[in-house]
């Protein structure tokens, strides 16, 4: 039996068994150890939920660099919490020609800089990695053999803005393997990947290595450091031009525009009943539970990272935080399924088959159809929304009342966080 299939029965049988959504099912079943043998070529393979924290651990594993409470290479949830832990991002788009509005959510610490996300947490390790980066697609083409053979596998950025983990090329068969949180390492033609490198023209296909790593420094010094960035850009956030987006203070205007509003980017004006909302909606349950976060906008991985770090160091105060974040992750997780709730089959239908789809990417079947789903949000225009202006305004009502509770949820959160990082110095 192949991984993907086993690990697709694995956490099907325990979403059956325990009554977890998709993503909380996946992500417990892949905290496990690998059960099957692995090629040399891609020996470091990890499925995970997070792109860049899956792919920051595949180079620490290469560079043999193994948890000190372990023995073994980090779990992608330690690593989640020393990079930084948590973020946030609350983001609306309105494109008045087309007269299309968008969403968008984050929860990853400097979600937005992929570049800054890997350099800092390699930083922790005492590690600075090896950069490459040019125009043209031959040069690009001979930068990612040079550092495959050099220093194993590479981070590739590609289009939409994430990383994948490239492990070989193989220029007689032209094709690559890589890992993109699939259960298996996939193959792709050469001539897909260079195009998805070089399609987003200010990434300059873009590759970081690793050399070897070395020791692991002490990991009460990893877990005090990460938590305190954590915190440091949750209170004064790098992204300069939208700074007020990327504080947890930003639920507090997207809970103010969601209903009850007469503001200019209010869910009433943007977000009205048809294809406009409809893409808000499933924007709401795509960004918190589907769009590597491993499900409740990453507040369950970063309360896995507490638990994990709390047992390591014998600090209850840390297994006390990560009671506060599992809240939070079930919170989060709840107001993605409100937003396409059972009760409204169309929305409820439409919820199901998002899963779908990205269990189909994240087991490697149908993999083209299942991409082109995840970078695509179509299809609103061709179907009838099923809710009229008072079924929708009473929906967006519920949902406000759901954001200012995890807003509250959050800044008690943090604040139990600032306390404990305050302790531990």
């Amino acid at each position: 039996m192949t991984v993907q299939k086993h690990l697709k029965q694995l956490i099907r049988g325990r979403m059956q068994k325990t009554g977890e959504r998709y993503s909380a099912a996946r992500r417990i079943v892949l905290a496990q150890p690998p059960e099957t043998p692995r090629d040399p070529a891609t020996q470091w393979h990890f499925a995970g939920n997070v792109p860049a924290t899956t792919a920051l651990r595949t180079l620490l594993a290469n560079g043999g660099v193994r948890a000190p409470h372990t023995g073994q290479p980090f779990s992608e949830a330690m690593l989640f919490g020393i990079a930084g832990g948590i973020g946030m991002g609350v983001m609306s788009f309105y494109y008045e020609k087309a007269g299309v509005a968008t969403f968008f959510l984050a929860g990853r610490h400097q979600w937005h800089d992929h570049v800054a996300y890997l350099k800092e947490a390699l930083g922790a390790f005492g590690i600075q990695p090896v950069i490459a980066e040019t125009t043209g697609a031959a040069a690009a083409r001979k930068q990612l053999a040079e550092a495959l053979e050099k220093y194993g596998p590479a981070v590739a950025w590609v289009e939409g803005y994430r990383v994948i983990t490239v492990y070989s090329v193989d220029e007689k068969e032209k094709v690559a393997r890589i890992g993109d949180l699939t259960d298996d390492p996939i193959s792709i033609p050469l001539a897909e990947l260079a195009a998805t490198r070089a399609r987003v023209k200010g990434q300059k296909n873009r590759l970081l290595s690793i050399a070897s790593g070395g020791k692991s420094p002490d990991l009460a010094a990893l877990v005090n450091r990460g938590l305190r960035r954590c915190s440091e850009v949750l209170l004064n956030p790098t992204l300069a031009p939208a700074k007020s987006s990327c504080q947890l203070e930003a639920l507090q205007t997207w809970a103010a525009r969601m209903h009850g509003s007469d503001d200019k980017e209010s869910w009433t004006k943007r977000f009205p009943p048809g294809p406009n909302l409809w893409r808000g909606l499933r924007s709401i349950y795509n960004f918190i539970e589907l769009y590597g976060t491993g499900g409740g906008l990453c507040r369950s991985i970063f309360a896995d990272f507490l638990n994990e770090a709390g047992a390591a160091l014998g600090r209850n105060d840390l297994k006390s935080l990560a009671g506060r974040y599992e809240d939070l992750g079930r919170q989060w997780s709840d107001l993605a399924e409100a937003a396409m709730p059972d009760r409204i089959p169309a929305l409820r239908e439409d919820r199901l088959e998002q899963t779908g789809k990205m269990e189909s990417l994240r087991c490697g079947e149908t993999r083209a159809q299942a991409e082109s789903a995840e970078q695509s949000l179509g299809g609103e225009e061709k179907k009838p929304f099923p809710l009229n202006e008072k079924e929708a305004d009473a929906l967006r009502a519920d949902l406000k009342k759901r954001i200012l509770k995890i807003y509250e949820a959050e800044t008690t959160s943090h604040e139990a966080m600032r306390n404990v990082i305050a302790k531990s110095q």
